[in-house]
């Protein structure tokens, strides 16, 4: 009988958690959806890729917009992701092609950091596997990889600072 030695097990486990991962997030983010924020984040990604640099378009005022045709800041949130997004092209009500491709991979990129991390402290392969799928198999994780936000690459980002 031919035995499978730990690194087999640890690259079958890695290898079926990317599918698995892999699978679910192209569900998840084939159903994105829209929120306030991601609304604001095209906005400045239209600007730059306008030439504007990171403004927005208006300003919002006591339950109001004011239109100021690009001429302030956007100095409320980081600009990375209006710039990644800017970088493949921008969203709009049509097209979430870029944010569906950044929160594809940064949903992947989590769980297979995640999944490192937790071998680093546990012996047994398996139980790794099933509680990295655990994590991101669950409703908030998946709930906030299904909209357009900062938080998927966040997330990603602070798993590979750890």
């Amino acid at each position: 009988m031919i035995g499978v030695n730990n690194v087999d097990k640890n690259r079958l486990y890695i290898l079926l958690l990317i599918i698995l991962s892999a699978v679910s997030a192209f569900y998840i983010v084939t159903h994105i959806c829209l929120s306030s924020d991601s609304l604001r984040y095209g906005l400045v990604a239209k600007e730059i890729l306008k030439g504007n640099g990171i403004k927005v378009p208006h300003l919002w005022f006591n339950s109001s917009f004011i239109f100021i045709n690009g001429s302030a800041y956007f100095t409320e949130q980081p600009p990375l992701f209006p710039a990644l997004l800017a970088m493949f092209g921008g969203i709009s009500f049509d097209d979430y092609l870029p944010a569906q491709v950044i929160n594809f991979s940064s949903y992947l990129i989590s769980v297979v950091v995640s999944y490192l991390i937790l071998s680093q402290f546990l012996s047994n392969k398996f139980l790794v596997f099933i509680s990295s799928f655990v994590i991101f198999t669950s409703f908030y994780v998946l709930r906030l990889t299904s909209s357009i936000r900062t938080e998927p690459l966040f997330i990603a980002f602070s798993l590979i600072w750890l």
